[in-house]
């Protein structure tokens, strides 16, 4: 038992209730093919995970045209998927949201202590 596992499902429970379920999309190379040509790295394999998550435009403070952009959106997503398997979400990775695809351009996990409580992602369009 956690320190913070009453945060972890307080973040649950607040994300599912007023979010709703989004499918991240990251990916993980293989080993090359040829070990004689490490510099021609393997497939880019997808996972697919089923997430709850909050979407929250920036406020326009924030919003700086380089790092920030219009039209960004932060997304708040717990430390774990729908069936309770541990997310990890990559700059090279997408959220489905509908027919929309986000791209993830920046990550703030919340882990105090090393323990995992949610992820503020930062997505474009």
């Amino acid at each position: 038992m956690g320190e913070y596992d009453s945060s972890v499902a307080l973040a649950k429970r607040l994300i599912k209730k007023k979010g709703q379920p989004v499918t991240l999309k990251t990916f993980a190379n293989t080993p090359p093919a040829d070990p004689d040509q490490p510099w021609k790295s393997g497939d880019n394999v997808p996972t697919l995970q089923t997430i709850n998550a909050v979407f929250l435009d920036y406020e326009q403070k924030y919003i700086d045209g380089e790092f920030i952009r219009s039209g960004d959106q932060r997304v708040f997503a717990p430390s774990t998927d729908t069936a309770e398997v541990p997310i990890n979400p990559t700059l090279n990775g997408l959220i489905l949201r509908g027919s929309q695809i986000w791209k993830i351009v920046g990550i703030k996990p919340l882990n105090p202590n090393g323990q995992s409580i949610l992820f503020e992602i930062q997505v474009r369009q």
